[in-house]
């Protein structure tokens, strides 16, 4: 790990499981300080448990709008800026079009769409302050999106459009802050084993760990690449699917869902 991911102040979303866990215990261990958030006490309390004093815990449902001020207020009393900010916390459900329910597009948004948008109220002003803090410095966010963007795939209608507008969101936001000096990448993940994808009912291709997910991760930090994607096999599939015509792909892809 590069000295610029070292003494950090971190803010990482739904970090009690999956990717977001196995982040935060990376930079604790990499000597940042670093923040999560979680839907629960009992989720917050095991991980700041287990990862020591150089781990703060905050709960927060990122769907619930009423708690930016309160997430905000508890960060800036505890530690006055933020540094970086990786809002990887997010949901996914898949769409039985036999029986199409709007209630799960509207949970999936929520937290996905919605979620992004309230933490990205939460982190930009504290991200802001690190700049004020060292002006040399260039704070960075980051956010978890998917490669589910690059092609429609088979029941992802909702899942899909919402990575799709964190992906818009991410991109309109590294051209807004480029002035400011804040820099912004995507975190486009394929499959990755997690308690999310474990509930999954069909076969993942190129499925990797979460410590595998970390070690791109990290790399793609530490270099501030613009995109960080990965697996490179799963990631020049879907590449190699979206540059055929519209018509190609469809044909395909309605092959692949029967």
């Amino acid at each position: 790990m590069t000295d610029s991911l070292r003494n950090n102040i971190i803010w990482v979303t739904g970090a009690s499981t999956g990717i977001g866990y196995a982040l935060a215990k990376a930079l604790v261990a990499a000597g940042n300080q670093v923040i999560i958030t979680a839907r629960t006490q009992s989720s917050v309390d095991s991980v700041v448990a287990e990862l020591g004093s150089q781990c703060f815990g905050i709960v927060w449902d990122i769907g619930d709008i009423s708690g930016i001020a309160r997430v905000r207020d508890e960060i800036t009393t505890r530690f006055g800026h933020l540094d970086m900010a990786v809002l990887n916390a997010g949901t996914c459900e898949y769409v039985d079009v036999n029986y199409f329910d709007a209630a799960l597009s509207a949970r999936v948004i929520n937290t996905n769409v919605n979620g992004f948008a309230n933490s990205v109220e939460v982190a930009l002003p504290l991200l802001r302050k690190s700049k004020q803090k060292n002006a040399a410095y260039r704070p960075y966010l980051l956010g978890v999106s998917s490669l589910s963007t690059y092609v429609p795939l088979p029941r992802a209608e909702a899942y899909g459009a919402s990575k799709a507008a964190v992906t818009y969101m991410l991109e309109t936001l590294r051209v807004d802050l480029f002035k400011e000096g804040i820099d912004v990448s995507v975190i486009n993940p394929g499959f990755v084993k997690t308690p999310l994808t474990d509930r999954n009912d069909f076969p993942m291709p190129f499925l990797i760990s979460t410590e595998q997910a970390v070690d791109y991760i990290i790399k793609g930090m530490s270099a501030r690449h613009y995109e960080i994607v990965f697996p490179p096999n799963l990631t020049w599939s879907l590449r190699l699917m979206s540059w055929l015509p519209k018509k190609w792909y469809v044909r395909l892809a309605q092959k692949m869902r029967k």
